[in-house]
């Protein structure tokens, strides 16, 4: 009998490759996946590991009767956490010497730590009420409460209207306000005066603006040019001067409004991550990281956009009114025992 080619096949030598395959195959799994080549699934595992090893180590904590929320919040929360951990690479970077940890008994945020608690990037209190002021008004409120020593942020502070949140999940926008109070808790808005990142461009001009470097180098890097022009008389969110103006970029998640009208998330763009990385998260990338976001050709006329929307659903357009908490701000020191 011939084999395929006209190839007589040769029982012996066939018999000897099959043993040595199957001895190589038991060597390899004997010594490990880091032996022989490893497959696609081995490879995207050991990656994995190392990502979460070096991640921005982002972690929530419920706090009072937030234990018992649903699953399916949580798992709102989850995956707005996983949305920053995608573009905060290393949380501080290089300079990160050590985790900061709380003692048992330590009081921060009006939370008292029941037991030892430790940060390795940031931890942030999530508060679940059951009202804030009822259905409307305010949807969520957030900032900073503790800093470390060298005046980063290590603990902040979320808390949320119950009685609003369940709306937004049914709506599919719960995913966007939690990702937007999770950025003002690491300081966006909430610290732009204190670190001098928003001025007026001349004594005779009203105007806030935005100044960071790394928010204009973002916004350069979008196509735009000058100063960031941030909420200035849009509405009641003036007051809060942490918001990037809505009249200006539109749909962008860090403006002063949430977008009703938009199928899908609000992008999370290199203009927040310019800002970010003028608060000290010095690992965001502006050239490769932020979501897809154009800036608007013209400007965004929220009046017309949300009339519209209001005529069509009958409801009123959606503010981050107040939204921005006002929280003393400690500074937590190392601990000692670690």
């Amino acid at each position: 009998m011939r084999g395929w080619g006209g190839i007589r096949p040769c029982p012996g030598w066939a018999l000897l490759g099959f043993v040595t395959l199957v001895l190589f195959s038991s060597l390899c799994c004997a010594l490990g996946p880091d032996f022989g080549f490893p497959t696609v699934e081995t490879r995207r595992s050991l990656g994995s590991i190392n990502e979460n090893n070096n991640a921005f180590g982002m972690r929530l904590l419920f706090v009072g009767s937030s234990v018992t929320v649903p699953v399916e919040w949580r798992r709102v929360f989850s995956r707005s956490v996983k949305r920053l951990k995608a573009v905060i690479p290393r949380g501080y970077g290089e300079n990160h010497e050590r985790e900061l940890c709380l003692r048992k008994g330590d009081v921060f945020c009006g939370h008292r730590f029941t037991k030892r608690t430790c940060i390795k990037d940031v931890l942030v209190l999530v508060s679940i009420k059951k009202r804030i002021d009822g259905i409307g008004g305010v949807l969520a409120r957030a900032a900073p409460c503790g800093n470390d020593v060298k005046g980063r942020v290590r603990l902040g502070y979320v808390e949320v209207d119950g009685a609003d949140f369940a709306g937004l999940v049914r709506m599919g926008k719960a995913f966007d306000v939690v990702t937007h109070e999770l950025i003002h808790a690491l300081g966006f808005g909430a610290r732009w005066e204190e670190l001098g990142l928003i001025s007026r461009p001349s004594e005779a001009d009203p105007v806030l603006m935005y100044v960071g470097p790394k928010g204009k180098e973002a916004l350069e890097a979008l196509g735009g040019q000058g100063n960031v022009f941030i909420a200035n008389g849009e509405s009641e969110i003036a007051a809060d001067r942490g918001h990037f103006s809505e009249s200006t970029y539109g749909t962008e998640l860090m403006t002063g409004h949430l977008d009703l009208t938009r199928r899908g998330s609000a992008p999370l763009s290199k203009l927040t991550l310019g800002a970010l990385r003028d608060l000290g998260y010095s690992t965001v990338d502006l050239f490769i990281g932020g979501e897809p976001y154009t800036l608007p050709e013209q400007p965004f006329n929220e009046t017309v956009a949300f009339r519209l929307f209001r005529l069509a659903t009958k409801s009123k357009p959606v503010e981050y009114k107040d939204d921005i908490a006002r929280l003393s701000v400690e500074t937590i020191p190392y601990d000692v025992e670690k």
